[in-house]
């Protein structure tokens, strides 16, 4: 055999050698590189999954806010616990700056007890006064647009014998009350 031969016969068995060890080392990583593309893939949409959730997120915590904020802005209307006097306050100047005599108030006693978890409940006062039908309307504008929630609940109007322009109503107002 000549050189010529050997040197052919040494580079085909490299060359397939080389073709082979081509086969043993990029076929497994062909194969693991598509293994991987898919695991990128899947990766891929839980961060968008992830991304859209925490979109979400944000997007409720802003609700939670605006309604922290109702709340807030709700209970700064309401009395709390054995606050009375701050009822009767807003309830004897309103009188007073629209011409309506207060003959009577009296705070109801609740029908029931708040229900568990409750921490806001209407609480009724009983409210008799007299004046003139078009105060009677500027005193009750007034009360609606209070600090405090206070709305009529039911009345009746009776007028005076000795003045007929003159009412005597008897009211009952509802307003809310916080638990301490």
């Amino acid at each position: 055999m000549s050189v010529r031969t050997k040197l052919v016969h040494w580079a085909v068995a490299s060359a397939a050698v080389a073709l082979l060890g081509l086969l043993v080392v990029v076929a497994p990583s062909r194969r693991a590189l598509g293994g991987l593309r898919q695991k990128a893939k899947a990766l891929e949409a839980r961060i968008a999954k992830t991304e859209q959730a925490v979109s979400g997120v944000q997007d409720f915590g802003a609700v939670l806010e605006q309604r922290r904020g109702e709340l807030a802005a709700i209970q700064a209307r309401t009395c709390r616990s054995g606050e009375l006097a701050k009822v009767i306050s807003l309830l004897t100047s309103a009188a007073a700056e629209e011409g309506v005599t207060i003959l009577n108030i009296k705070s109801l006693p609740r029908e029931e007890l708040p229900e568990e978890g409750k921490k806001i409940y209407p609480s009724y006062f009983s409210l008799e006064v007299e004046c003139r039908y078009r105060t009677l309307g500027a005193f009750l504008e007034r009360l609606e647009n209070s600090l405090l929630i206070l709305m009529p609940d039911g009345f009746s109007a009776t007028p005076q014998p000795s003045n007929p322009e003159l009412l005597r109503i008897d009211m009952t107002l509802e307003g809310f009350e916080e638990l301490a």
